[in-house]
């Protein structure tokens, strides 16, 4: 019950679920409660009590370990949506609700004035969370560009 109590508490939550199925048989015998399976069911409990959860990767370049920069980010979307949670509430939490609770207000949603920062994809991801991974094309500020323009 504590834990639930913790977890209502709580601002915002970054699980990174990632890490958790990159960890080495090593560091899994010295963590033995540090499984997938308790990440997935410690954000469902998250999901459940109503916690505001943004997407968040770990990334590093950690040798065994390691999680690249920029695609994990749908690697984590994918595990995430294994947790329960909707897609539809996955992709908010790797958007709008970061820009949210970090205070980017010139972001978080698709409006005139707002910064136009925009990703299309081929698929409908509320369908298929995999189609995030199909880029065909980008806008930064309104700029359109293609997939150069995200690495700038």
């Amino acid at each position: 019950m504590a834990c639930y109590t913790h977890l209502t508490q709580a601002k915002v939550g970054i699980p990174t679920v990632l890490i958790m199925k990159k960890m080495t048989p090593k560091i899994r015998e010295k963590y033995p409660s540090a499984t997938f399976q308790t990440v997935l069911d410690n954000l469902t409990r998250m999901h459940e009590v109503g916690m505001v959860i943004c997407v968040g990767t770990d990334a590093n370049i950690v040798a065994g370990l390691e999680i690249p920069h920029g695609t994990s980010i749908h690697d984590e979307m994918e595990l995430m949506s294994q947790s329960g949670m909707s897609v539809v509430n996955v992709l908010r939490a790797a958007t709008s609700v970061p820009a949210k609770y970090f205070g980017l207000t010139d972001r978080r949603e698709i409006k005139e004035g707002k910064r136009a920062d925009l990703t299309l994809v081929e698929g409908n991801p509320v369908e298929d969370i995999h189609v995030t991974r199909n880029v065909k094309h980008v806008w930064i500020r309104g700029c359109e560009g293609g997939l150069e323009l995200c690495c700038m």
